[in-house]
């Protein structure tokens, strides 16, 4: 056997193996013997067929499969033996390799393998390195605009003939294409299988100002048109209020086409009661007896909100920082073609094979920001520990249940479910570790705090900011 290291440059290398008959002859002809104990053939006994028979038969498929799995576990030993910090793990290059025109146990096999070295990563986190840390004050108008959310949310339904801006309204739903005549009204009754039931939230379609205007006043079974060429301009938002058989995909633009919607029921909301019954539906075993107590227990709870709102788009911030200053050197070909076998692997369709390479440089950032961030939690030693997960399982019943005292074995089973589910249990590990990252960032860098008279506002900038980076990067 022999392998042979050619660097490529600095992150990429190829590697290639040749396998001379030394190598897996004798394993080759083990792997016959084992076949020939238990072969059948007429005439002979089990596990009697002569040899030659059997290498006949069988001989190809077992060199080929030897030869591969030697070559494999080969360069893995050798990148192993080398203490290569590799990306994934070698790539059969076939390309590269000849292909194998005959198959006998007396020549040599060449093949030829790429690995990607992981980059060095140079973090800065200290302070010298500012930044901004969002800090929104708590006023009243954002207790009383919660506590009216709140009455919302506990509102009461009761029937109603007239459709206002807190209805909860169903009804039934045709489409008109372009230039089609008015359906006779019988086939239009609510019996008729043709037409389909759909529920609105008044106040959800409010920011569409002709459609919401049309239901505003409207009465029990009458009939809302709406225009899907002159009220609406993405048809897009209004998903929840489109019949299935409207024709988007033949018909895009959805020119000339309308819907008509029967209404069948008007439930109007009332906002609940500010009393005792309501403190308590909103703070459970809290006992709270007044307005002022109530206020105040909700303005803990807003600050506990806004933090965790804050925290992030601090978090945020160091991320955007550490992309734009971190020098990431990265094989991206080698990456590419890694994470595209493994989609195949995945078994991934055609059309999303598509978009990852349509989409693939827009992603980059993503990628570089896993090499940053691993950099980061082996420099702190960052890792998950049994601890850990059991305080996450404790939190999450104290916020959510609202359980004061949870047992260790009720804690243990939470545990072992999560690990179970692989998709959960990796996002509960990836929330566990950023808030050990934030805890870094917190304890090492110079944090400049900046008020915002809310958190839309702070969004709002932080939007026009972003929206002011794409413009400098893709100007031309």
């Amino acid at each position: 056997m022999n392998i042979q290291k050619n660097n490529i440059d600095d992150l990429n290398i190829e590697l290639a193996i040749e396998l001379t008959p030394e190598d897996y002859k004798i394993k080759v002809e083990e792997n016959l013997k084992k076949i020939r104990k238990d072969f059948k053939m007429p005439g002979f006994r089990t596990g009697h067929a002569p040899m030659g028979i059997i290498k006949k038969q069988f001989g190809t498929s077992v060199i080929l499969e030897e030869i591969n799995k030697l070559a494999i576990d080969s360069i893995n030993n050798y990148v192993s033996e080398n203490k290569f910090d590799i990306i994934g793990y070698p790539m059969f290059n076939s390309e590269k390799t000849s292909k194998i025109e005959e198959v006998n146990d007396t020549i040599n096999y060449n093949f030829i393998f790429n690995i990607g070295l992981r980059p060095k990563v140079e973090v800065d986190i200290s302070v010298n390195v500012n930044i901004e840390y969002p800090k929104i004050t708590i006023t009243d108008e954002i207790i009383n605009k919660e506590l009216e959310l709140l009455r919302k949310q506990s509102a009461s339904f009761n029937k109603g003939e007239v459709v206002d801006e807190n209805s909860y309204v169903s009804g039934k739903t045709s489409v008109t294409p372009e230039n089609q005549e008015e359906q006779p009204k019988e086939e239009s009754s609510e019996d008729n299988d043709d037409l389909e039931m759909k529920y609105i939230l008044i106040e959800k379609i409010k920011e569409h100002k002709k459609i919401y205007n049309k239901f505003l006043g409207a009465n029990l079974n009458d009939t809302v048109t709406i225009d899907l060429s002159n009220d609406i301009e993405n048809i897009d938002d209004i998903n929840t209020i489109l019949p299935s058989k409207t024709d988007k995909e033949n018909n895009p633009d959805i020119s000339g086409q309308k819907i008509k919607f029967v209404i069948k029921s008007i439930f109007n909301s009332k906002p609940a009661e500010i009393n005792e019954v309501f403190f308590n539906q909103v703070f459970p075993g809290r006992n709270i007896k007044t307005i002022e107590d109530f206020k105040d227990a909700l303005k803990e709870n807003i600050v506990v909100y806004f933090k965790k709102q804050c925290d992030d788009v601090f978090f945020h911030n160091v991320r955007d920082y550490l992309l734009k200053n971190t020098t990431v050197e990265m094989p991206i070909g080698f990456i590419k073609n890694l994470l595209s076998e493994q989609m195949k692997q995945d078994k991934k369709s055609e059309k999303e094979l598509e978009e990852f390479e349509n989409n693939f440089e827009d992603n980059l950032d993503y990628i570089k920001w896993d090499f940053i961030k691993e950099k980061i939690l082996k420099k702190y030693d960052l890792k998950i520990k049994p601890e850990d997960l059991k305080g996450f399982v404790t939190n999450f019943y104290n916020q959510h249940l609202k359980k004061d005292t949870i047992e260790d074995e009720i804690i243990e089973k939470e545990i072992q479910n999560l690990k179970k589910d692989k998709q959960k249990y990796n996002r509960v590990v990836d929330n566990i570790i950023n808030e050990k990252i934030l805890k870094i960032y917190k304890e090492n860098l110079t944090i400049t705090e900046v008020e915002y008279e809310s958190f839309e506002k702070m969004v709002e900038i932080r939007k026009e900011k972003k929206e002011e980076v794409r413009s400098e990067k893709f100007e031309v």
